[in-house]
């Protein structure tokens, strides 16, 4: 995130929000030729054939950012921009890497009984809420999901020790228990897992603000923790206007912040940085819950 301090020696909550939210600076040209082209899917693809002789790869010309194996319909965007700029030996190593998570999840999936959670009770504790795009949803992945905003949905991961799944209508359907029961459960799980996660707030300017960078993978769903925003509240007060940029990082800060629109400028670029985009909308996170900023609030912005 250099760059962002050009202006900002004199605002030490700019240099802040880089050092709790740092991440990799894209050249987005590269990551837009590659991905459109489809030269990076077919890097990824050169590497399975290598290491995974017997996948049964299939590609679709008018998708050049994703790849299917089996069942598995697997998008390259996001690991584009983790290994973009790597020297090749350590983008070899990372792909590598994504590609073992994908084999654990195949023979999960292909094991007779095993691994797969046939049961509500057998699923129940890995259950946790996360914050997917809209656009995750055009993937053709048919998961159970409800709206958040324009531009989030609300899904459920199944979580795993290097990934998650997230669950299906067909999981769904099996379990035979409402979708308030898979809610309810999956955050009450995230936020036992949230207890070692320190927030950190900063005071000073008429208000304050947070960020949460845990890099857990779930730091952008604990907008959905009412125990979580809670501590938060502990120190900045009862209503925070907040963002998910990234999955990896949510930041908030007061609706009187003296610095609140510079730091949604802050916000706003930290979008194309690093992978696992979500949005540049604002929400209002206040003791009554969570919803998108209105027209006339987010004014307050422009």
């Amino acid at each position: 995130m250099a760059g962002m301090l050009s202006d900002g020696r004199d605002r030490p909550d700019r240099r802040l929000v880089l050092a709790m939210g740092s991440a990799v600076l894209l050249s987005a040209c590269s990551k837009g030729d590659e991905l459109k082209t489809g030269r990076f899917r077919d890097e990824v693809v050169a590497i399975v054939r290598d290491e995974y002789p017997d996948w049964p790869v299939i590609l679709d010309p008018a998708d050049p950012a994703t790849f299917k194996v089996d069942a598995f319909r697997i998008y390259v965007g996001n690991l584009h921009t983790v290994v973009d700029g790597m020297e090749p030996g350590r983008r070899r190593a990372e792909i590598t890497k994504f590609l073992g998570v994908v084999d654990a999840q195949r023979r999960k999936k292909a094991a007779p009984n095993g691994a797969q959670d046939h049961t509500f009770e057998q699923a129940r504790s890995r259950l946790r809420i996360q914050i997917v795009p809209t656009d995750y949803l055009a993937k053709g992945l048919d998961v159970v999901h409800r709206k958040l905003s324009d531009e989030l949905v609300i899904v459920y991961a199944l979580d795993e020790p290097d990934s998650y799944g997230t669950l299906t209508t067909k999981e769904f359907d099996r379990w035979s228990v409402t979708a308030s029961t898979v809610e309810s459960t999956a955050i009450s799980n995230l936020e036992e897992a949230s207890r070692t996660i320190e927030p950190k707030v900063r005071t000073g300017r008429g208000g304050g603000f947070v960020t949460v960078s845990s890099g857990d993978s779930y730091d952008g769903a604990r907008l959905l923790l009412p125990d979580f925003l809670g501590r938060i509240r502990k120190d900045l007060g009862p209503s925070l206007v907040m963002m998910v940029p990234r999955r990896d990082f949510l930041i908030g800060w007061t609706p009187d912040y003296g610095g609140r629109r510079d730091l949604y400028a802050e916000a706003k670029s930290e979008f194309g940085r690093g992978p696992y985009p979500r949005s540049r909308e604002l929400f209002l996170a206040s003791p009554e819950g969570v919803r998108p900023l209105s027209s006339e609030e987010r004014s307050a912005y422009e």
